[in-house]
Protein backbone atom coordinates (compact mmCIF):
# COMPACT_ATOMS: atom_id res chain seq x y z
CA UNK A 1 0.00 0.00 0.00
CA UNK A 2 2.70 2.45 -1.02
CA UNK A 3 0.28 5.02 -2.50
CA UNK A 4 -0.60 6.48 0.93
CA UNK A 5 1.38 8.04 3.75
CA UNK A 6 0.10 6.11 6.76
CA UNK A 7 2.24 3.91 9.02
CA UNK A 8 2.18 0.18 8.39
CA UNK A 9 3.19 -2.68 10.68
CA UNK A 10 4.05 -5.76 8.66
CA UNK A 11 5.17 -9.18 9.85
CA UNK A 12 6.28 -11.75 7.27
CA UNK A 13 7.63 -15.27 7.60
CA UNK A 14 10.37 -16.41 5.24
CA UNK A 15 8.30 -19.13 3.53
CA UNK A 16 7.00 -18.79 -0.05
CA UNK A 17 4.03 -21.14 0.40
CA UNK A 18 3.16 -21.90 4.03
CA UNK A 19 1.36 -25.18 4.65
CA UNK A 20 -2.24 -25.17 5.85
CA UNK A 21 -2.36 -24.40 9.58
CA UNK A 22 1.06 -22.70 9.63
CA UNK A 23 1.26 -19.74 11.98
CA UNK A 24 2.08 -16.59 10.00
CA UNK A 25 2.50 -14.33 13.03
CA UNK A 26 1.45 -13.62 16.62
CA UNK A 27 1.12 -10.59 18.84
CA UNK A 28 1.46 -11.24 22.59
CA UNK A 29 0.16 -8.99 25.37
CA UNK A 30 1.47 -9.08 28.95
CA UNK A 31 3.75 -7.19 31.32
CA UNK A 32 7.52 -6.84 31.53
CA UNK A 33 7.51 -9.18 34.53
CA UNK A 34 6.04 -12.01 32.43
CA UNK A 35 8.70 -14.51 31.42
CA UNK A 36 8.62 -17.55 29.19
CA UNK A 37 5.21 -18.32 27.72
CA UNK A 38 3.15 -16.36 30.27
CA UNK A 39 0.89 -13.81 28.57
CA UNK A 40 -2.49 -12.17 29.16
CA UNK A 41 -3.72 -12.38 25.57
CA UNK A 42 -2.61 -13.02 22.01
CA UNK A 43 -3.72 -12.54 18.43
CA UNK A 44 -2.51 -15.12 15.92
CA UNK A 45 -2.73 -15.29 12.12
CA UNK A 46 -2.69 -18.75 10.53
CA UNK A 47 -2.97 -20.03 6.96
CA UNK A 48 -6.55 -21.21 6.50
CA UNK A 49 -6.64 -23.80 3.70
CA UNK A 50 -7.38 -22.85 0.12
CA UNK A 51 -4.83 -22.15 -2.57
CA UNK A 52 -1.87 -19.99 -1.55
CA UNK A 53 -0.57 -17.88 -4.43
CA UNK A 54 2.06 -15.29 -3.48
CA UNK A 55 0.92 -11.69 -4.13
CA UNK A 56 -2.58 -12.92 -4.98
CA UNK A 57 -4.50 -15.49 -2.90
CA UNK A 58 -3.39 -15.75 0.74
CA UNK A 59 -6.24 -17.29 2.81
CA UNK A 60 -5.74 -16.70 6.53
CA UNK A 61 -7.66 -16.75 9.79
CA UNK A 62 -7.40 -14.53 12.87
CA UNK A 63 -7.49 -16.18 16.29
CA UNK A 64 -8.06 -14.11 19.44
CA UNK A 65 -7.09 -15.71 22.77
CA UNK A 66 -7.29 -14.49 26.38
CA UNK A 67 -6.02 -15.91 29.66
CA UNK A 68 -8.71 -16.60 32.27
CA UNK A 69 -8.25 -15.67 35.92
CA UNK A 70 -6.06 -18.34 37.53
CA UNK A 71 -4.93 -19.82 34.19
CA UNK A 72 -1.32 -19.75 32.98
CA UNK A 73 -1.87 -19.50 29.22
CA UNK A 74 -4.37 -18.03 26.74
CA UNK A 75 -7.40 -19.96 25.49
CA UNK A 76 -8.93 -19.34 22.07
CA UNK A 77 -12.06 -17.17 22.44
CA UNK A 78 -12.84 -16.02 18.88
CA UNK A 79 -11.84 -17.06 15.35
CA UNK A 80 -12.48 -15.28 12.05
CA UNK A 81 -11.90 -17.69 9.18
CA UNK A 82 -10.93 -16.89 5.60
CA UNK A 83 -14.52 -17.56 4.43
CA UNK A 84 -15.88 -14.97 6.90
CA UNK A 85 -17.20 -17.50 9.42
CA UNK A 86 -16.94 -16.18 12.98
CA UNK A 87 -16.71 -18.62 15.91
CA UNK A 88 -17.07 -17.56 19.55
CA UNK A 89 -15.82 -19.99 22.19
CA UNK A 90 -17.55 -20.35 25.55
CA UNK A 91 -15.52 -19.93 28.71
CA UNK A 92 -14.63 -23.21 30.39
CA UNK A 93 -15.57 -25.52 27.52
CA UNK A 94 -14.73 -26.42 23.95
CA UNK A 95 -18.27 -25.54 22.85
CA UNK A 96 -18.63 -22.53 20.64
CA UNK A 97 -21.25 -20.43 18.94
CA UNK A 98 -20.77 -19.93 15.21
CA UNK A 99 -22.23 -16.99 13.30
CA UNK A 100 -22.55 -17.61 9.57
CA UNK A 101 -24.11 -16.03 6.48
CA UNK A 102 -24.62 -19.36 4.79
CA UNK A 103 -26.91 -18.96 1.80
CA UNK A 104 -28.55 -16.81 -0.82
CA UNK A 105 -31.65 -18.85 -1.76
CA UNK A 106 -35.07 -17.65 -0.60
CA UNK A 107 -35.53 -20.56 1.83
CA UNK A 108 -31.93 -20.78 3.01
CA UNK A 109 -30.39 -19.19 6.08
CA UNK A 110 -29.02 -15.68 5.81
CA UNK A 111 -27.79 -15.64 9.42
CA UNK A 112 -27.29 -18.60 11.78
CA UNK A 113 -26.24 -19.00 15.37
CA UNK A 114 -25.13 -22.56 16.20
CA UNK A 115 -23.68 -24.32 19.24
CA UNK A 116 -20.83 -26.84 19.03
CA UNK A 117 -20.14 -26.00 15.38
CA UNK A 118 -16.80 -26.93 13.88
CA UNK A 119 -17.77 -25.75 10.39
CA UNK A 120 -20.63 -24.04 8.55
CA UNK A 121 -22.48 -27.34 8.10
CA UNK A 122 -22.11 -28.76 11.63
CA UNK A 123 -23.44 -27.88 15.06
CA UNK A 124 -26.86 -27.41 16.61
CA UNK A 125 -28.80 -24.52 15.12
CA UNK A 126 -30.30 -22.40 17.89
CA UNK A 127 -31.38 -19.35 15.89
CA UNK A 128 -31.72 -18.60 12.17
CA UNK A 129 -32.93 -15.77 9.98
CA UNK A 130 -33.87 -16.97 6.50
CA UNK A 131 -33.47 -15.03 3.24
CA UNK A 132 -37.25 -14.51 3.10
CA UNK A 133 -37.27 -12.90 6.57
CA UNK A 134 -38.62 -15.90 8.52
CA UNK A 135 -37.03 -16.44 11.92
CA UNK A 136 -36.42 -19.96 13.27
CA UNK A 137 -35.36 -21.24 16.66
CA UNK A 138 -33.88 -24.65 17.51
CA UNK A 139 -35.84 -27.51 16.00
CA UNK A 140 -36.78 -25.37 12.94
CA UNK A 141 -39.80 -23.88 14.73
CA UNK A 142 -40.81 -20.76 12.84
CA UNK A 143 -41.53 -17.62 14.83
CA UNK A 144 -42.25 -15.36 11.88
CA UNK A 145 -45.40 -14.08 13.57
CA UNK A 146 -43.22 -12.64 16.34
CA UNK A 147 -40.89 -10.81 13.97
CA UNK A 148 -41.02 -7.04 13.92
CA UNK A 149 -41.49 -6.32 10.23
CA UNK A 150 -42.88 -3.19 8.66
CA UNK A 151 -45.17 -5.25 6.38
CA UNK A 152 -46.92 -6.65 9.48
CA UNK A 153 -47.56 -3.25 11.08
CA UNK A 154 -50.44 -0.80 10.82
CA UNK A 155 -50.58 2.94 11.52
CA UNK A 156 -46.83 3.50 11.24
CA UNK A 157 -45.89 7.10 12.01
CA UNK A 158 -42.64 9.01 11.75
CA UNK A 159 -41.33 9.99 15.20
CA UNK A 160 -39.36 13.17 15.84
CA UNK A 161 -35.84 11.87 16.72
CA UNK A 162 -35.39 14.48 19.46
CA UNK A 163 -38.51 13.26 21.25
CA UNK A 164 -38.38 9.59 20.24
CA UNK A 165 -37.88 8.05 23.70
CA UNK A 166 -40.60 10.18 25.32
CA UNK A 167 -42.98 9.35 22.46
CA UNK A 168 -42.30 5.62 22.72
CA UNK A 169 -42.59 5.59 26.54
CA UNK A 170 -45.97 7.32 26.37
CA UNK A 171 -47.41 5.05 23.65
CA UNK A 172 -50.09 2.67 24.98
CA UNK A 173 -49.66 -0.98 23.98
Amino acid sequence: DSSTNHPIIRMDIDVATPSNGSTLGKVFFGTSSDTGNTRAAEIAVTRDGGTWTANSSCPGRLVFSTTADGASSPTERMRIKSDGQISLYSAGSSARTTIVNSGTNSGSSAFDIKNNATSITTGTQIFSIRENGDIYTSGNTTIQSLSSERRLKENIEVIDPTAAWTTIKNTPY
